[in-house]
């Protein structure tokens, strides 16, 4: 079993926390008997109804947890105890959402478990079990989490997209599910529901594109960091293929369940054998994006390549962290698909990375700094600042008037726009420059050369 631990400090002070929270929670007043609600249901018919405690109950529920529907935050917890409930909301919840937060905030934690994790261990630890066991609150989470942590191979299948043959994105690698994975799957499935499950696999996984990769942490953990791995692949497939522009109309390219429809479906292997977070049907059959091996190479050149190092890479400098941050807004016009989203996105991811300030010139400063960036000859960059005012007057007259006609030499000029913003966020991801700021600087000092 793997060990983990805190800074000798950082656990000093959570369980100074934890201490100030359980004791809060021991000082609350139960709800007695009389003030509870009569019984209904089942729970109306039994004799002893009244008379039962947790201790009456095989896997009683120690506690039930309250969130507000909007944000997911914690708003109370309702303990169970042999002479009512303790409620506790308001200041007290809060205090558990923040401790649990700061808890996986720290770098020893934060890859292997998240604050749904910490919030469960610390509500175990408050009901006293795990307190009496393993004494302070950092040694019972530390104990919990060394016995959570597993290995795993997760598989996350993606809509609208067929591949000729798997390749590596980064740390990850775009695969498909074959007959022999199916087999896997059945491995521990008992036979008299063998032959069903199968078909029901077969439908539901074989052949399909999945985002695959390697996690070690806590299951729910490990759920987001396959969720968050499938949505930078499909983010990186936006942002380099040949036809980006109309990915958004042309097919549903998404992470499947996150994109094109609520709910996920995330398929893990570990030594235990195979375990699925369910997820609803498939939006449609067969995908609509088909990636030839040999188109790679172009992925590469186009964008691949750049997304590949930044996701591979350990640290990032801030100009490419916000050239990430720039690429996901890009992309963002793509997935929405008309043609005025895509326009309205792009130009802002360039804004990001070539404004300095929100006081500058935006057309002149963008128009010149993208011009030099980029490159080409003189007539080259006189045409894409005219190109330039020509699309932030066609953002303008959508926006305000609600104009949305372009003839197709209208849609040329746009699309080359479009290009160039994409060349801009490309060349940002790729530079070493330290900050937006040192790169906006040598652009300006190329201008008065």
């Amino acid at each position: 079993m793997p060990t983990y631990l805190l800074h000798e400090k950082a656990a000093e002070a959570f369980n100074v926390r934890a201490v100030e929270i359980s004791t809060a929670v021991s000082g609350s007043n139960p709800v007695s008997r009389e003030q509870r609600a009569p019984l209904v249901g089942s729970a109306a018919h039994r004799p002893i109804a009244a008379e039962l405690t947790s201790r009456d109950i095989i896997s009683a529920l120690r506690y039930t947890t309250r969130s507000d529907p909007v944000s997911g935050e914690l708003v109370g917890v309702d303990f169970f105890a042999a002479n009512g409930v303790i409620r506790v909301e308001g200041p007290i919840a809060r205090k558990i959402s923040a401790l649990s937060r700061d808890v996986v905030a720290r770098s020893e934690l934060r890859d292997v478990c998240d604050a749904e994790f910490v919030q469960g261990a610390l509500l175990d630890w408050l009901v006293g079990e795990d307190r009496d066991r393993q004494g302070s609150w950092s040694d019972a989470l530390l104990a919990k989490v060394a016995a959570s942590v597993a290995s795993m191979t997760f598989r996350v299948p993606l809509a609208g997209v067929d591949i000729e043959a798997p390749f590596e994105i980064g740390p990850y690698r775009l695969n498909f599910f074959t007959s022999a994975d199916i087999e896997r799957m059945l491995l521990h499935a008992p036979e008299e529901v063998r032959e069903r499950a199968k078909q029901k696999y077969q439908r539901t996984f074989q052949g399909r594109v999945c985002v695959e990769g390697d996690v070690t942490a806590v299951y729910s953990r490990a759920t987001t960091a396959a969720l968050n791995a499938a949505e930078d692949v499909v983010r990186a497939l936006r942002f380099v293929h040949a036809a980006a522009f109309d990915i958004g109309v042309r097919c549903g390219l998404g992470v499947y369940g996150r994109v094109v429809q609520s709910g996920y479906e995330v398929a893990f292997v570990t030594d235990k054998g195979y375990r699925r977070a369910s997820g609803s049907d498939w939006p449609h059959d067969g995908g609509e994006l088909f990636i030839p091996q040999r188109e790679i190479p172009l992925f590469l050149q186009g964008g691949l390549a750049a997304v590949m190092a930044y996701l591979a890479a350990s640290s990032h400098s801030a100009l490419q962290d916000e050239a990430w941050s720039a690429l996901n807004i890009f992309c963002r016009g793509v997935e929405l698909g008309p043609w005025r989203d895509r326009l309205i996105n792009s130009l802002v991811s360039a804004e990001t990375l070539m404004l300095a300030n929100e006081t500058e010139p935006v057309q002149r400063s963008l128009g010149q700094r993208m011009a030099t960036l980029l490159g080409g000859s003189l007539e080259q960059k006189k045409k894409l600042v005219d190109d330039l005012k020509f699309a932030y007057a066609a953002r303008s007259g959508f926006m305000h008037h609600g104009e949305d006609r372009y003839s197709h030499a209208d849609r040329e000029r746009l699309s080359n726009v479009l290009l160039a913003c994409h060349e801009v966020v490309h060349f940002c991801l790729k530079t070493p420059t330290p900050t937006k700021q040192e790169l906006i600087r040598k652009i300006d000092d190329a201008l008065l050369e």
